[in-house]
């Protein structure tokens, strides 16, 4: 019953949805119709998250206290990013889990949730400056308690950017800041061909 109940509304809400766009596309009663020029079409497939196109792929952080990846890739449609990433350190902890980005046009900024694999949940708002990206944080912990940091991504090259995360607090108490660590994009090796 709880299954067909939740599939029920998100069949309504992507029904409500759907309806919004066409209703958002129509003009008002009374306004005239007005041909799209290229010029329009151009200013309409601008993408905010295309500042953020250089995180796209493969990237990777091995030293002798963890190692780091994660993948992060554009959705089908090319609105969200999806990030996942996973953790292992010297000491066997994994964690794993997944951010999605999006750009908010009513707070006319870059927004994302993260959600790990230890059933905490966050929510993030980005701001640039010039090559760096400054990511304020909030999260629920696992235990329901609270966390909060803020997370730096400093684009160095099309290979390379750091990440550094400062001013952490979980419940209220200070946390000492992250090292800051450099990220690697992976490189996909040219498969062998077998010799005729």
């Amino acid at each position: 019953m709880k299954l067909r109940l939740l599939a029920a509304v998100g069949l309504s809400c992507a029904g409500i949805a759907l309806a919004w766009s066409i209703a958002h596309a129509q003009p008002k009663p009374g306004e005239p119709e007005v041909a799209e020029s290229p010029a329009d079409e151009s200013v309409r497939q601008e993408r905010p998250l295309d500042t953020l196109d250089w995180l796209v792929g493969d990237w990777v952080n091995e030293d002798e206290k963890r190692s780091i990846e994660f993948n992060c890739h554009f959705t089908k449609n090319g609105s969200f990013l999806v990030r996942s990433f996973r953790m292992v350190t010297a000491k066997d902890v994994h964690m794993s889990g997944m951010q999605l980005i999006a750009w908010d046009p009513a707070k006319k900024s870059i927004r994302s949730w993260t959600f790990d694999s230890d059933g905490g949940f966050g929510e993030d708002t980005w701001s640039q400056s010039g090559n760096r990206y400054t990511i304020r944080a909030k999260y629920t912990l696992p235990d329901g308690g609270t966390a909060s940091a803020v997370n730096v991504f400093t684009f160095i090259d099309d290979n390379r950017c750091t990440w550094k995360s400062v001013s952490r607090e979980i419940d209220g108490e200070l946390q000492p800041d992250t090292d800051e660590i450099v990220l690697v994009r992976k490189t996909v090796e040219p498969e062998a061909k077998g010799g005729n």
